[in-house]
């Protein structure tokens, strides 16, 4: 078994406890849902997929205030995440010791950073019950988390130098259909360099839909435009060619091995989890 998907094995037991807390569930193996939890996690899984990769309704929605729908989050898109953050983070030149995780939810980036080797984390949400989750996890893990209230629209990024700034699954969901959406994407990057200590970086993950890999390249190009550098995927540094044509988009894909529990909601809820694929 490769590092990261080891070191998501251990979460797991730690996800399913932290939910069944939450959800006031005494009992229940270690490692796995029952039949009725399935179903139960498994609906929740839809309702997120269809809300924020198909019709989009739910992207920018207090989605995690739901209860069902933050643990449809935690069981599901949580070790996806926290696999998808471990693998762009090997491909920063330099290990990260203090990151700052903007938009983190429940804090699958975080929790990838420290176990990347990160010394000092703090996770910033709008949504109280999400950061409580972390920290619950980070409790249970025994790990040093610290969290904050952020609101990403209208609040000054918390204060401090990092050397990785990242946004997970963010960008796309911050003025979700307003025209100006791409600038002002760029400019919550922006000002995230600020915060970057020299030789840092600003990691950002976003889905590999059709719809926000594109709306991620547009900023890209504005970003490049202004003497950004980009490390990966592409280190092309001219304006993206996938944006001329309508039809065309850019994602990378890592394989993987999912977890049981990642394995069984997919195939509850109807959906496909073979490969990790992000933009």
């Amino acid at each position: 078994m490769d590092p990261i998907a080891r070191d998501l094995e251990k979460w797991i037991p730690r996800l399913l406890a932290v939910w069944r807390r939450a959800r006031q569930i005494k009992g229940g193996p270690e490692t796995r849902l029952t039949s009725n939890e399935i179903r139960e996690v498994a609906s929740a899984v839809r309702t997120l997929s269809t809300g924020l990769t198909r019709e989009r309704e739910l992207a920018g929605a207090r989605y995690m205030e739901d209860p069902k729908l933050l643990g449809g989050y935690l069981l599901f898109y949580w070790p996806v995440s926290y696999a998808q953050a471990r693998h762009a983070l090997k491909e920063l030149p330099e290990r990260p010791r203090q990151v700052l995780d903007l938009g983190s939810g429940p804090g699958p980036l975080a929790f990838a950073a420290l176990d990347a080797g990160a010394r000092e984390v703090t996770a910033a949400d709008r949504s109280p019950a999400a950061l409580e989750l972390a920290r619950t996890l980070a409790g249970e893990a025994g790990e040093p988390l610290a969290t904050r209230a952020w609101k990403a629209t209208n609040e000054a990024l918390p204060e401090g130098s990092f050397d990785l700034v990242t946004f997970g699954h963010v960008l796309n969901e911050l003025w979700a259909g307003q025209p100006d959406a791409s600038p002002r994407r760029a400019g919550a990057v922006e000002r995230a360099f600020a915060r970057v200590k020299p030789g840092g970086s600003v990691l950002v993950l976003e889905p590999a839909l059709r719809e926000t890999s594109r709306g991620i390249l547009e900023v890209r190009d504005r970003l490049v435009h202004k003497g950004f550098a980009v490390r990966s995927p592409c280190l092309f540094r001219g304006a993206c060619p996938a944006l001329e044509r309508e039809s065309d988009w850019c994602h990378a894909e890592r394989s993987w091995e999912p977890p049981r529990l990642v394995a069984e909601i997919a195939r509850a809820a109807g959906l496909r989890k073979e490969a990790l694929k992000m933009t």
